[in-house]
């Protein structure tokens, strides 16, 4: 029974195994303190000493109860913030797992995002409205099914039924509305939609619009979402949303029930709205573009590309060369040198850029930040200053565990100024040695206000900086030695950017007229001129090295270009720098709403916090019934997880169909410390079978049931490592498990099943893997190493003995077509069972073939992938085919044993195929599958050589 039958072992075996491979929780240093605040609707929790901005941002959200809730209809619940100041990323989510909303505090550089809004009011706005959509759901059936379905359920069952353009969309809407800012009156927002109108003879189809594409830059979903939901509320009224809501939730068990309602409410259906939609919106950026002076421009030489590439953020070398980012849907960012008689050169690819819209150059010299995560601590990052000598080829960081972003060099090359943000919400800008790293001085800001895009004056004594203070902006020159501040202009409602100063005359972004364009100040008569008059926007101007040409960055259909014009001050047309025109897509009623109730309703109402207790460890998030994915299983049963994701704790029980038997258990996760532990138990009703004829004289099936009973407690060190363009994880782990049965009657039993034994074991491992990152296009990442160190024993004795080990490891390289991939792997186990006890694998088996045991087993493969085809293909609403991909592999895989004789024996297992795979939406879902179908040749396999199995991603079933 050694060889024949192999089934793999109980599933708490595998799950004990698995402990450490699974994705940790976003946690916190156990170092943070924690501290919250209470009103009628709000719980906020944050890291003690942030009083000051926790009070504020409550009293926002109160503000924003009533009006951000009632177009909808439903005020929420009661519900937890978590401010959160570890992360340099600008983010904010609302989940209902469990049931909460977070803010990292840190606001973006990028004035596209940001606009003129104070980032914590944008996200409570924006997220607030979030919750009150999640809320909505608690409707019709919906609301019958919540007690039996619990968040889980509830969460995947509204993001199911309800698209993501939905969710988006609409909040981006209220976010516009509830200011003077907001996404939806950037024009930056919708520019790449507003070329594609004019550009391309029709819009893409709504399955595309939604579904993406490998070969175009599709307007994201909130793009998508913001122009159809501003659209139907301003059509049907501001409680459009409220009634189709209303009407899917009462009854979303159905397929595009979301849809149907949308029909049902407004008699069209949502193709017929988006193409309504657009044209209503080409008409107006035609009419936007139809009377301009566009001005002449040359482009400088860049790589031929038919799909979409950005040059971003031009900045001036010697002898006329120009350096800018580069990225695309074919390639990762990096740097490229642009020369007009040479062509493209590229430099440099970069790691996780903190894009703040800026470069800066100086002495070739280039400087920039970059994100690097904690190696342990997923909710805490940094954002490090990093410098490239152009001529040498070195590349520095400067500063570690730091908080910096948009950093500027200064013209001699030996100073840097960026923005800090603080863990306590403060801003300042900081000078730094440009060799060292090390930070000199840092300018006072007693108002505290938000600094975007600090640079230096072409002489070096001062820097100009865009300031933004209680949603509004103006740009400030510094005096390097005295600290002097001067506003160059009025705090208003202009969203400046990019201020680069020469001499008396200053160069910015700014989108006054509702289009971005480049303008410039003259410091000595105060008069400002718009300098482009870009078809869709223009960006970054800086001066040439002679001042006779301005380049800059011209938006087009196809992506950011590198364009230049002459500059001529005296051919400029004069402008009032007071002047704002922005363009927001909803009706009067929202904008009434806003302004009468919020905007003159927020009371600075002094809160008391308290302490809170990271121990609060016991937080019930869902309940209910859950299916594997495999469909093998149903489990019923509670999970809770704490608010600060330190712990998270599963009971309940399962039944197994296929055995026709059930098991309960319980399992508790930490991750406060720097290990994760971890703690399982399962009693789990077990059956088994050995078929006629398997044993000697054996003339009948022999069937049993029994119970086997497991234990677990994992240790776990978990190490994120970001370097450059790769991605470092690494994973060491330890876990003991404790495995009995119990009423085991039959004589003889599997190698791979304890029977009515015990077994105890001890695994050890380290799993290692490095992967650069990946453009849209590439079928994977095409530099990859990955390896894995396995071992697992029974170091205490008792009735079973066992030991395993493995190692397997692959090296990913780059195909000979541009995005085509070759992977290389290679594994070898040893397996010491000795007839006792036989351990699962870790390792994989030649594909095609049913795993068998054996005392040691090597296997070699070869993968080759490539794309075949985008098709961008919709088979009605049903399903919208993105890219055909294709794979080849072989397999080489040995399996060598001891026979009844003692005798070595080798068992060969080759494997040769192709898999076909598909990537696709199915009804419109956002996030794509992959499924395809493996033709598989096994040579060995003397009853069936050939084989078909359908695939998901590429793994067979």
């Amino acid at each position: 029974m050694k060889y024949k039958y192999y089934i793999f072992t109980i599933a708490i075996e595998f799950a004990i195994i698995q402990f450490s491979f699974a994705q940790e929780l976003s946690t916190n240093p156990t170092s943070v303190k924690w501290s919250k605040m209470k009103t009628d609707h709000f719980r906020f929790i944050f890291p003690k000493g942030m009083d000051s901005i926790a009070n504020r941002t409550i009293n926002v959200m109160e503000a924003n109860y009533l009006p951000v809730s009632n177009s909808l209809n439903k005020p929420p619940r009661p519900i937890s913030i978590i401010l959160q100041n570890q992360n340099t990323v600008s983010n904010g989510f609302v989940t209902y797992t469990p049931r909460r909303s977070e803010f990292f505090i840190t606001p973006p550089q990028d004035y596209t995002l940001l606009g003129t809004y104070n980032w914590l009011d944008q996200l409570a706005t924006h997220e607030f409205r979030h919750v009150v959509q999640f809320e909505k759901s608690l409707t019709g059936l919906t609301k019958i099914l919540y007690p039996f379905i619990g968040n889980y359920g509830l969460s995947g069952l509204t993001n199911i039924v309800v698209p993501s353009w939905f969710w988006e969309g609409d909040a981006v809407g209220i976010e516009t509305a509830f200011s003077t800012s907001g996404r939806g009156a950037i024009p930056n927002f919708s520019m790449l939609m507003r070329s594609q109108l004019i550009d391309y003879d029709k819009p893409f189809s709504f399955s595309k619009a939604n579904g993406r594409s490998y070969k175009n830059n599709i307007p994201n979903h909130y793009v998508l979402g913001y122009n159809i939901t501003s659209y139907m509320k301003d059509k049907y009224g501001f409680d459009i949303w409220d009634k189709i809501l209303e009407s899917t939730y009462k009854f979303p068990f159905y397929p595009f029930s979301f849809s149907n309602n949308i029909k049902k409410v407004t008699g069209k259906s949502i193709d017929q709205v988006y193409k309504i939609v657009y044209s209503d919106l080409k008409k107006q950026v035609s009419g936007q573009i139809e009377n301009k002076i566009l001005y002449d421009k040359n482009y400088l030489n860049y790589s031929k590309s038919k799909y979409y590439t950005n040059y971003e953020y031009p900045q001036i070398l010697s002898e006329g060369k120009v350096l800018a980012l580069k990225s695309g849907l074919s390639h990762i960012a990096q740097f490229v040198i642009l020369d007009e008689k040479l062509g493209e050169k590229k430099v440099f690819e970069i790691g996780a850029l903190n894009d703040g819209l800026t470069l800066s150059v100086s002495n070739n010299k280039v400087v920039w930040a970059e994100f690097m995560p904690d190696p342990r601590w997923t909710m805490r990052n940094f954002s490090n200053i990093k410098t490239l000598d152009l001529e040498t080829g070195k590349v520095q960081q400067l500063t570690k565990k730091a908080r910096l972003a948009a950093p500027s060099i200064s013209p001699d090359g030996r100073q840097i100024v960026a923005v800090n943000t603080s863990e306590s919400g403060k801003y300042s800008l900081q000078m730094m040695n440009a060799e060292s790293g090390m930070v000199f001085n840092e300018f006072d800001n007693k108002d505290n206000v938000f600094y975007q895009h600090p640079s230096w004056s072409n002489d070096g004594k001062s820097i100009v900086v865009v300031a933004l203070l209680n949603n509004k902006k103006t740009m400030q020159q510094i005096d390097i030695e005295t600290g002097r501040v001067i506003n160059l202009l009025p705090y208003s409602n202009n969203n400046y950017a990019h201020p680069i100063l020469k001499d008396s005359l200053l160069l910015y972004n700014n989108a006054q007229k509702g289009m971005d364009n480049i303008y410039l100040l003259n410091l000595n008569n105060g008069k400002t001129y718009a300098f482009t008059n870009a078809k869709f926007g223009a960006f970054n101007g800086v001066f040439s090295e002679n001042s006779k040409e301005i380049i800059f960055t011209d938006f087009t259909s196809l992506g950011h270009r590198v364009a230049k014009i002459p500059f001529e001050i005296s051919s400029l047309i004069e402008i009032n720098a007071d002047e704002s025109k922005t363009v927001k897509h909803f009706g009067n009623w929202m904008l009434d709403e806003a302004n009468k109730n919020f905007s003159n309703s927020i009371i600075n109402q002094k809160i008391k916090s308290t302490k809170y207790s990271k121990w609060n460890i016991f937080n019930l998030s869902s309940w209910g019934f859950v299916a594997s994915s495999s469909g093998n299983s149903l489990a019923l049963g509670i999970d809770t997880q704490d608010l600060l994701s330190t712990t998270t704790t599963s009971i309940g029980g399962t039944y197994n169909p296929t055995e026709r038997q059930s098991s309960y258990f319980a399992n508790i996760n930490y991750e406060g410390f720097y290990p994760i532990i971890s703690l399982g138990f399962e009693n789990e009703g077990r059956q088994t079978t050995i078929p006629k004829g398997t044993l000697k004289d054996q003339t009948v099936a022999l069937v049993d049931n029994w119970r086997q009973q497991a234990i677990g407690l994992g240790i776990k060190l978990p190490f994120n490592f970001q370097r450059n363009k790769f991605y470092n994880k690494l994973d060491i782990g330890t876990n003991f498990s404790h495995i009995e049965g119990q009423g085991y009657d039959l004589k003889n039993r599997f190698t791979s099943q304890i029977g009515g034994s015990s077994i105890q074991s001890v695994t050890n491992y380290i799993n290692f893997s490095r992967k650069r990152k990946i453009a849209k296009r590439d079928v994977g990442s095409r530099w990859e190493q990955s390896a894995l160190i396995y071992s697992r024993n029974t170091p205490f004795g008792n009735n079973l003995q066992s030991n395993l080990f493995a190692v397997q490891g692959s090296l990913v390289f780059p195909g000979i077509g541009k995005h085509d991939i070759i992977r290389f792997r290679g594994n070898y186990l040893a397996n010491g069972a000795k007839n006792s006890y036989y351990f699962s694998s870790p390792v994989a088996f030649p594909r095609g073939y049913d795993y068998s045991l054996f005392d040691k087993i090597t296997m070699a493969s070869v993968d080759y992938k490539i794309p075949i085809a985008d098709p961008d293909f919709a088979l009605g609403r049903l399903l919208y085919f993105q890219r055909i991909k294709a794979g080849f592999f072989a397999d080489l895989g040995q399996g060598t044993y001891l026979d009844a004789k003692n005798i070595t024996r080798k068992l060969g297992y080759n494997s040769f195929g192709v898999d076909l795979s598909t990537i696709f939406n199915v009804m419109r879902f956002l996030v794509p599958i992959e499924v395809g179908v493996r033709f598989n040749y096994t040579p060995n396999d003397k009853l069936q050589q050939f084989k078909i199995v359908p695939l998901i991603i590429d793994i067979p079933f």
